[in-house]
């Protein structure tokens, strides 16, 4: 794997993670909710990962 990507892919799902944690808790989201709201971040990060790839 191309190193490049390899560490896009590392920072994109930590951004990912962080993300989805802090709107959970600063919104107070049911934790139920949580996958949804990681599906929506991932999508709206991965979109801007293009960018950089």
């Amino acid at each position: 794997m191309n190193p490049k990507a390899l560490i896009i892919n590392l920072a994109v799902g930590t951004v990912v993670t962080w993300a989805t944690s802090k709107i959970v808790k600063e919104l107070r989201i049911p934790v139920y909710a949580a996958p949804l709201v990681g599906t929506a971040v991932t999508v709206a990060v991965n979109s801007a990962a293009k960018r950089l790839r």
